[in-house]
């Protein structure tokens, strides 16, 4: 469990190719704490994230600008799903799901 009030990330997001992934590499792995990239077939692959957001905690809209640029790496085929669960003082979770697909993004809340 994380510390109460910090928000964890989890992700995977199929249909990036290595030279988009390249463009936005350094600022993923600048908001998350893990970052890995595998090569999967026809020049695309998938990113997957973990971690807590320093860089989200410091300032939201750093989350919307990274989702924002993300999006625009993905091939019209591709999709993700990127978590965030916070954790409050008494040990519940709130969760939000963010939807990821070319060119767009939505956000909503998981019901527990």
């Amino acid at each position: 469990m994380m510390e109460a009030g910090r928000t964890a990330y989890e992700g995977w997001i199929y249909g990036v190719g290595e030279w988009q992934y390249s463009k936005i590499s350094r600022l993923l792995k600048r908001a998350f704490e893990t970052v890995e990239y595998v090569y999967l077939e026809e020049n695309t692959g998938t990113i997957h994230l973990a971690g807590p957001s320093a860089m989200f905690e410091e300032d939201a809209e750093n989350l919307v600008a990274t989702l924002d640029l993300l999006v625009d790496q993905i091939a019209p085929q591709g999709k993700g799903l990127v978590l965030a669960t916070t954790w409050d003082q008494r040990g519940s979770a709130s969760v939000e799901a963010f939807d990821l697909k070319a060119g767009s993004w939505e956000r909503r809340t998981v019901a527990l």
